[in-house]
């Protein structure tokens, strides 16, 4: 029995040891390609148009609510009065609240597009290099414990994503 194990883990080793084992660091991959780099300002500057949009209506419910404050202080409005403002202002507030939730939700919506088609692209052009240079396997840079540099595919992917984009730009009169 003995023999067989020592057998069986020489055949495993030597089997693993022909097995070729690169990794790509996908998350640096999207932030370095071009078209992350802008897809990331395009939504950054989205987001601080929007923020301003915003901080606008904000300001102005903030506004509204302290008139309606002063108001009461002074002994200037009805119960009724009170009561349709008070409402009036809720409502407003709900609608800046959806708006503000319905933004976020779209933002992460684009977000999420933009980065599921960039990294399409990246997971194919890894399968393109390990079939082309024989590789057995490519694994997400998250998942390796430790391997030396030499292994890593990143800079390789980057360099042909933006020379694919650069013709495509190109190609396009």
């Amino acid at each position: 029995m003995k023999k067989l194990f020592i057998l069986f883990l020489f055949v495993s080793v030597t089997a693993f040891a022909n097995v070729q084992i690169r990794f790509v660091d996908f998350q640096r991959a999207l932030n370095s390609v071009e078209e992350g780099k802008s897809a990331k300002k395009k939504l950054l500057e989205e987001r601080d148009k929007k923020a301003k949009e915003l901080e606008g209506r904000k300001k102005t419910l903030e506004e509204e609510r302290k008139k309606i404050e002063g108001e009461v202080r002074d002994g200037l409005l009805s119960r009724e009065a009170l009561a349709q403002k008070g409402s009036e202002f809720d409502k407003k507030a709900f609608e800046l609240q959806k708006l503000l939730n319905d933004y976020t939700q779209s933002m992460q919506a684009k977000e999420m597009e933009i980065t599921n088609g960039i990294l399409a692209k990246l997971a194919k052009i890894s399968e393109e290099i390990r079939e082309k240079e024989g590789y057995d396997y490519i694994l997400e840079k998250s998942v390796v414990i430790a391997a030396k540099a030499e292994y890593d595919l990143t800079k390789k992917v980057i360099s042909i994503y933006n020379e694919r984009k650069e013709k495509a730009k190109k190609a396009i009169p």
